[in-house]
């Protein structure tokens, strides 16, 4: 609810004066020159005129603001320490308390902080308030500036400004400050905190480097303590450690191969004695990135092996699955090596054959892998894409071969499907199903609720086919649903049996009370074994996704239907099977033997069979490496080249499970083709990992580089593009001082985190960091907190040192805000006098009253 006053009578008095006079003058005047509106509009002028000059006013409460904090960023408070302070801040937050927090050391950011940060994340986001210095004074007149009692995280060791004019302000302002210290930070003689971290500027991919900590211990006593160091976000070593009176102590810890990029190292020793603080240290290390290659997948099933398995290696992988749409691939320029899996010409973009092409002869690496859209049955014939390859397409051909069939119908026979004829329907695609297929073609029928049943043991339809089509009539709904045992025998009928391929078929119409890892473990299996799997959901129940991705991970397809009688045409259309073109070649197996160019590419050996390839030609010139027998000849299986500068290779099976089942459960797959990757990849393709060190160091308030680069290739100007830890960015060129050395001076250096990337004549070298300690300008860490000054701020503020979250409650007031009602007052009389005046000139006629 509002409130309102006014600040002074005087303009009341003088309009209630003027009223007077007025309406003395309306009863001496003759009233035949008055009227009774005029008269009314006139008093409403006064009075508006003199309520506005008494200065009314409403006031409006105000929602309660966060209470400021300032928070020391300076060097000479240990990180450790300001871990703890942070954390007696979320105390307060976890008490109903609302703060905002504003960094500072040498300058004080006007710009608030909400989130509770880690103290190491606002030292890393917050380098623009020079954390070299501490000026206390200033930042106490920013919260004399703001008005409000404000809490205080620092040690309280200014290393410039004045504080005692601040304090004055405060005092006067009644602006409370209430410093936060740490509760046991008793006084010891001596200290144990680490004094040194240090690692490498830079690590090669993905190998480990060593991390080494030095720890002092200089009091009269043995210490203990836990040290814990952290590579980005991985603990690479935690260890309680015990260092003797008045030694040093040295740790070593070894860096996380797999972080790339620039990093932070921090080590944190926590004492176990009271009285100790945390101390903690930071320093940045520069992991090598891996060298990039990119895997193009025609769809999901075709990407799944061979992402998983190249995913972990020694380069980075980036898959991207082309899907229907003309795709354009990301800039080639970054990777080591491209390879297309299955991927047909319609799924690309217009230009990326030409792009391919580019791309290796100026050095990058190739590889083709076969299936059913690639090579000649891609589309690719007459491309660039195939003047690069080592091997000569076939054009796809129309004669069509057939492989016999093996198919289990695994079909819902849980009470639910004796409803609206269901299960009838059901027995009546399974029989169009037995009369469709051929006679060197094998079907099983399993129905299933809570067991399995074998309604239908797989058999060859030649002898089986009238026994068949008479026991499906058998299938009765009855029990509840539960699908495993029932795809476990499915899968045991289908191992017994050999034909080309090997399918089953899953009807339900029922949720799955089971449905969870199991299934697609066994899913998994069925695949290695080179059997697909489809599933029909028969109605609208809950499992859909599930189904799908049944389906999915089975390399089949997923059906629903609402209506029953779809399912013969559904059960059809799944398993007609249609042959490819000549050009793939689909049997029982194909034997894989070395070309007459021997094996150049890999090192391993005794490779499987393969149930199928793309026909191919060898070109002249190419090493043909790997071969299949077939048609009572030897065909291409694995070719390679070189085109340009860079290097092209061929595979013409696939490498999805269709065909190289065998292959995708053979313990040499991942070194088969980690191996093929390595072989075209740039011989030279770490050239721009050039060895180099950097010194650096402070001198008269400026930075000094010192660059050294150990590789002769690295030869001409060097630069480097500079990031102060204000976040600016600036490109500085050094001066070479001699051969391979590079030196260069910044002014006005601060402390805080500088990033660097160095380009020596052509070549960029790894982008590094590293810290400079606010030390070096003047801050001095191992004093603990001064407390005599942190008192004095408190007591002449009418503060208290560490107040509790009962204190801070208490600081609340109720505040509003006075809002002024002059204006619309002076609107007010405006109008009313607007209206006098149309009354007075005759615009304007109102019925008037006067005497006669």
């Amino acid at each position: 609810m509002s409130d309102y006053g006014i600040e002074s009578l005087w303009g009341i008095y003088s309009a209630v004066a003027v009223i007077a006079l007025l309406v003395i003058e309306f009863f001496v005047r003759p009233p035949t020159k008055r009227s009774y509106t005029q008269l009314f509009t006139q008093v409403l002028i006064i009075i508006c005129l003199g309520i506005a000059a008494s200065g009314l006013y409403r006031e409006v409460p105000q929602v309660e603001l966060p209470i400021p904090v300032y928070v020391d960023l300076s060097a000479s408070v240990d990180e450790g320490v300001g871990t703890q302070l942070i954390e007696k801040l979320n105390a307060f937050r976890d008490a109903g308390i609302d703060l905002t927090l504003f960094p500072f050391g040498g300058e004080v950011s006007s710009a608030g902080v909400v989130s509770s940060e880690s103290y190491a994340a606002l030292r890393r986001g917050w380098g623009r308030v020079d954390q070299g210095n501490t000026d206390l004074g200033r930042a106490i007149q920013r919260a004399v500036a703001g008005g409000e009692p404000a809490l205080f995280t620092t040690d309280g060791w200014p290393t410039q400004g004045a504080i005692d004019a601040p304090l004055q302000a405060a005092t006067g302002q009644g602006v409370k400050i209430y410093p936060l210290v740490l509760d046991n930070s008793v006084s010891i003689k001596g200290a144990f905190r680490i004094v040194q971290l240090s690692s490498p500027l830079v690590a090669p991919a993905q190998k480990s480097v060593d991390i080494r900590v030095a720890i002092e211990n200089t009091t009269d006593q043995p210490q203990t303590g836990i040290l814990k160091v952290l590579h980005d976000s991985k603990v690479v070593l935690e260890k309680r450690i015990d260092v003797a009176a008045r030694q040093e102590q040295l740790q070593i810890a070894t860096s996380d191969p797999a972080a790339e990029g620039i990093k932070e190292i921090t080590a944190t020793l926590t004492p176990i004695e009271r009285g100790f603080t945390p101390s903690s240290e930071t320093v940045f290390l520069s992991g090598e990135e891996r060298e990039k290659v990119l895997l193009v997948s025609g769809d999901a099933q075709d990407a799944r092996y061979l992402a998983e398995l190249l995913q972990d290696q020694r380069y980075k992988l980036t898959s991207i699955i082309v899907g229907d749409n003309q795709q354009s691939l990301p800039d080639l320029k970054s990777f080591s090596a491209v390879v297309f899996n299955n991927v047909a010409r319609s799924q690309l973009s217009g230009s990326t054959p030409n792009t391919i092409e580019q791309y290796v002869k100026e050095g990058g690496g190739f590889i083709m892998i076969g299936g059913n859209r690639s090579f000649g049955l891609g589309g690719y014939i007459d491309s660039a894409i195939e003047r690069i390859l080592p091997v000569q397409m076939v054009p796809p051909q129309t004669m069509k071969k057939r492989l016999n069939v093996a198919v289990q119908l695994v079909i819902d026979k849980s009470r639910s499907m004796s409803f609206d004829d269901k299960l009838e329907y059901a027995k009546e695609a399974a029989r169009e199903t037995v009369r469709n297929l051929k006679d060197d073609d094998y079907v099983g029928v399993i129905g299933f609720d809570a067991a399995p049943f074998s309604v239908f043991p797989i058999e060859r339809l030649a002898t089986g086919r009238d026994r068949a089509l008479s026991r499906i009539g058998q299938l009765f709904a009855t029990g509840k649903t539960y699908l495993l045992p029932a795809l476990d025998e499915a899968r045991r009928g289908l191992m017994k049996v050999d034909a080309g391929r090997k399918h089953m078929i899953v009807l339900t119409d029922g949720q799955l009370p089971d449905a969870g890892p199991v299934y697609l473990s066994l899913i998994k299996e069925l695949r290695m074994l080179g059997i697909t799997v489809s599933t029909i959901m028969l109605g609208g129940e809950s499992d859909i996704e599930f189904l799908k991705s049944l389906a999915e991970l089975g390399g089949g397809a997923f059906y629903q239907t609402l209506d029953a009688r779809n399912l013969p045409r559904i059960f059809l259309s799944d398993i007609r099977v249609s042959s490819g073109e000549r050009t793939l070649q689909e049997d029982q197996e194909y034997a894989v033997r070395a070309g007459p160019d021997g094996v150049r590419s890999v090192t391993v050996q005794g490779m499987p069979p393969l149930r199928g390839y793309v026909q191919t030609k060898p070109r002249n010139g190419a090493d043909l490496e790997l071969v299949v027998l077939g048609n009572d000849k030897a065909e291409p299986l694995l070719a390679s080249w070189m085109v340009g500068e860079g290097r092209s290779l061929a595979f013409t099976s696939d490498a999805n499970g269709r065909w190289s089942n065998y292959w995708v459960r053979w313990p040499r797959f991942q070194t088969f083709w980690s191996e093929a990757l390595d072989s075209v990849r740039p011989k030279d393709a770490q050239s721009e990992n050039i060895r180099f060190d950097l010194r650096t160091a402070v001198e008269h308030g400026a930075l000094l580089l010192d660059l050294a680069v150990y590789d002769p290739r690295a030869a001409g100007t060097a630069q480097v593009a500079l990031t102060s830890p204000d976040g600016t960015t600036r490109t500085v060129a050094l001066q070479q001082s001699s051969p391979g050395r590079f030196i260069a001076k910044i002014d006005r250096a601060t402390a805080g985190t500088y990033r660097a990337q160095f380009k020596v004549g052509q070549f960029a070298l790894t982008p590094v960091a590293w810290r400079l300690s606010g030390e070096l300008f003047g801050e001095r860490r191992g004093n603990g907190f001064n407390q005599p000054l942190l008192e004095r701020i408190a007591s002449e503020t009418g503060a208290m040192l560490n107040p509790t979250p009962a204190d801070l409650r208490a600081l609340k007031r109720d505040r509003t805000q006075r809002e002024s009602l002059s204006f619309w007052l002076a609107v007010l009389a405006a109008a009313a006098l607007l209206i006098n005046v149309l009354l007075r000139e005759g615009v304007v006629r109102i019925g008037t009253m006067g005497r006669r």
